[in-house]
């Protein structure tokens, strides 16, 4: 029998974690995934690699000072068992010099790149292809859904908040929790901070 939510796999593994992402300065700047981060979300999804999916690279061609490397993504549909009707495929390519040396892991980088790219295709990472890491406010919930739940349930409680009473419970919940990391202390009182300026300024028009 077909499952005909073709999001199906895209809504659970669309949204990124920011702890597994790197901003990259040049090329006016940008967000990559860690690859094992994907590999791992994968495994969770399909199952082992080898058993639940897996990839095959074509043989490397190698041009103009660059390797490029086809990588051929197969995988079992986790909601049907069946086996996907034909490979996600796509290239990767990278530089075989950085910096005046031969980079040895030129060929790794590029099949990297590829499985990066096929990854892509089926939802893995969507938000960041689709450039809501560029947005500050989108930024900031996936930080919050990922922190430590204790953390996550009271940034929830003061981005509800409506009013100052409610405002000034969850600072009260705050410090009465157990949250000991001071960067978690400190990210939820820039949170109470933006949230009591936005209900002043809100009170005040």
């Amino acid at each position: 029998m077909t499952d005909k939510n073709n999001l199906r796999i895209w809504d659970k593994v669309c949204e990124t974690d920011p702890s597994n992402t790197r901003t990259v300065k040049h090329r006016g700047g940008f967000t990559t995934i860690d690859a094992y981060s994907q590999i791992e979300m994968a495994t969770r999804v399909f199952g082992p690699v080898g058993v639940g999916w897996w990839w095959v690279f074509d043989e490397p061609v190698f041009v103009s000072g660059c390797v490029i490397v086809k990588c051929n993504v197969h995988y079992l549909d986790p909601a049907t068992g069946e086996r996907c009707a034909s490979p996600v495929q796509q290239f990767g390519q990278k530089t075989l010099e950085a910096k005046g040396r031969v980079d040895e892991d030129a060929l790794k980088k590029a099949g990297t790149d590829a499985l990066t790219k096929c990854l892509s295709y089926l939802g893995f990472n969507a938000d960041i292809f689709l450039g809501k890491f560029d947005d500050n406010k989108y930024l900031e919930r996936m930080k919050d859904k990922y922190r430590q739940p204790l953390v996550a349930e009271l940034a929830g409680l003061i981005e509800a908040s409506t009013n100052m009473d409610m405002l000034n419970d969850s600072a009260a919940a705050i410090a009465d929790s157990e949250i000991s990391e001071e960067s978690d202390r400190k990210h939820l009182l820039s949170k109470y901070h933006a949230k009591k300026r936005e209900l002043t300024e809100s009170e005040a028009a």
